[in-house]
């Protein structure tokens, strides 16, 4: 392998995984019942 490919997947790797954690504590942050609430007041049966 090319040393320039190994280096963009470390880049990538890194950059997804801060993605990863940035979609979990914003997850915890909402609570699952307060996303569902607003998600059945915008789209009512």
């Amino acid at each position: 392998m090319p040393a320039s490919f190994n280096k963009w997947y470390e880049v990538i790797a890194m950059a997804a995984g801060d993605f990863v954690d940035g979609m979990i504590s914003g997850t915890k942050r909402i609570s699952y019942v307060e996303l569902f609430e607003e998600v059945a007041a915008r789209n009512p049966p």
